[in-house]
């Protein structure tokens, strides 16, 4: 049986006067986030969860996206 769809969700993102210099780069420690970020350049505009290329599971590329737009 085939799942439903469902509508595009809006993610709210952190006001840039909100992350601190130490919040950027401990989030870019990682290189999953790194690899988030590299391609989100390269696309230069926005990407769907399902669209980036990276040696994780779904579950785990979400966690990483989450990190990178949520102040700690």
């Amino acid at each position: 049986m085939a799942r439903p769809r469902t509508a595009a969700r809006t993610v709210e993102h952190p006001d840039l006067s909100e992350v601190s210099l130490q919040q950027v780069l401990e989030a870019l420690v990682d290189p999953v986030r790194r690899m988030v970020v590299s391609q989100l350049a390269r696309a230069g505009e926005d990407k769907n969860c399902g669209t980036f290329d990276a040696p994780v599971s779904v579950s785990t590329l979400t966690h990483h996206l989450n990190v990178l737009r949520e102040p700690a």
